[in-house]
């Protein structure tokens, strides 16, 4: 399993860089090949030497990872219409604020009088 991860993520990276070299002209073509090829090789060579364990341990940190995300997106489709658009607009504003302003959006729940993001 391992081996085929590997070897998928070796083979998307030899193809991205195949495609990048065609659309360029031949002398940038060499040198997009040659210096891609020396991606490769030094990947090959970190990946040779990362445990078996931790190996393990990343794949399923991204599993992990997907499902969280797959659950956040399913969440997000159940909210209404009006709250979907609501955080889009949010999102807008806190684009437009510098960092550490961000702060600054909150909601006041007239319920309790708390403070909320």
């Amino acid at each position: 399993m391992i081996k085929k991860n590997i070897l998928t993520v070796i083979g998307v990276v030899l193809l991205a860089s195949s495609a990048l070299g065609a659309q360029s002209t031949k002398q940038t073509d060499a040198s997009n090949t040659t210096q891609s090829q020396k991606i490769v090789d030094e990947y090959k060579e970190y990946v040779a030497k990362i445990l078996p364990e931790v190996r393990e341990e990343i794949i399923t940190y991204r599993k992990e990872i997907s499902r969280i995300n797959r659950l956040k997106r399913e969440t997000y489709q159940k909210l209404s219409q009006e709250a979907q658009n609501y955080l889009a607009k949010e999102q807008e504003f806190r684009k437009k604020l510098p960092i550490k302003n961000k702060k600054l959006i909150n909601i006041s729940d007239e319920n309790n009088g708390k403070s909320t993001k």
